[in-house]
């Protein structure tokens, strides 16, 4: 199965009107790190979420899709994050 993924602006689009009340919000990012597109995808996501400045966590291998570190993992990421 081929699947299209949306650029990380389109998803910004949707998230900026809601920015104000999602400043107090954690978004946890877990990625399937060996998906084709997945370090591309991670990397558009954290620019966009940096750009407008929504606070987040990554997942320790999602991290290194993103040439990042983080030592989350799943249950970390759970007990951290509103939104997975």
């Amino acid at each position: 199965m081929n699947r299209t993924y949306e650029s990380a602006s389109r998803f910004a689009d949707s998230v900026c009107p809601l920015e104000s009340a999602a400043q107090s919000r954690m978004i946890g990012l877990i990625a399937h790190a060996e998906k084709p597109d997945a370090a591309r995808v991670v990397q558009e996501m954290v620019a966009e979420l940096q750009r407008v400045k929504l606070p987040f966590l990554l997942h320790k291998n999602t991290a290194r899709l993103a040439n990042l570190t983080s030592d989350f993992d799943e249950s970390l990421l759970a007990e951290r994050c509103e939104l997975l």
